[in-house]
């Protein structure tokens, strides 16, 4: 009985002893992790400067955090993987920052990729820059596969990677002269993510689309058009 006394106060007093420690060291103390968000869950994504004015352009990547938003501003690290990227700092992309803002009250933020179509080359060779979160003074590494990012950019027409699941309803089923009309007609190409697409503050939103879509198809009717493998492309009905 003496024994079984003695084992239960010294329960108690290691469990006392775990709940009285400083609170520095309690699990909800530890980094958040922090990961990139994009349409579907790969780590590539396509960007053309096909169709677009400008030498250079501003990516914004989601990045999202797994745990609480906090109310102060907390800073981020994104490096650039060398022995997995062709691409040139100061050709093809501008030079990354030591580190990066993540807004305060924020679940997600956007990192900022500054690009460039200055080499010629782009015609004919896409060029990766490989991206990787790295663990910094206030965030972790998120999901292990989804911390590295690689981008392909390019100045060929490259197919939206939301066009099957979103685009389509508006402008029937992908071909490169179809995607060549519309960048004709609306006089740019289509946002990098989905997101950009269908947000409601983004600068083109559903309505914008549907308006699009419609004046393709009025020109495909008006028009006899085929596409690169010689088939005739026939209106498509848009909602």
């Amino acid at each position: 009985m003496r024994k079984y006394i003695y084992i239960m106060s010294v329960l108690v007093f290691l469990i006392a002893s775990l709940y009285s420690c400083d609170n520095d060291n309690m699990v909800f103390h530890e980094k958040n992790g922090l990961y990139f968000e994009t349409d579907k869950e790969v780590d590539s994504i396509y960007y053309s400067f096909l169709g677009r004015t400008l030498d250079l352009d501003t990516l914004n990547i989601p990045v999202v955090v797994m745990g609480s938003a906090m109310d102060k501003n907390r800073n981020y690290k994104v490096e650039v993987v060398q022995n997995l990227t062709t691409a040139k700092e100061g050709l093809h992309y501008k030079k990354l920052s030591e580190s990066y803002v993540f807004g305060a009250n924020k679940f997600k933020d956007y990192f900022q990729m500054v690009v460039s179509q200055e080499d010629p080359d782009l015609t004919m060779e896409d060029k990766i820059i490989t991206l990787k979160i790295v663990e910094s003074d206030d965030f972790d590494t998120g999901y292990k596969d989804r911390t590295t990012l690689k981008i392909y950019i390019t100045n060929k027409l490259i197919k939206p990677s939301y066009w099957d699941n979103f685009l389509f309803i508006f402008f029937g089923e992908y071909s490169k002269v179809k995607h060549e009309l519309a960048i004709g007609l609306m006089g740019h190409d289509f946002p990098f993510l989905m997101s950009e697409a269908t947000s409601p503050s983004a600068e083109h939103g559903i309505t914008y689309w549907m308006i699009q879509g419609r004046a393709l198809a009025s020109y495909i009717i008006d028009n006899e058009v085929f596409d690169e493998n010689g088939n005739k492309i026939y209106p498509w009905p848009v909602s």
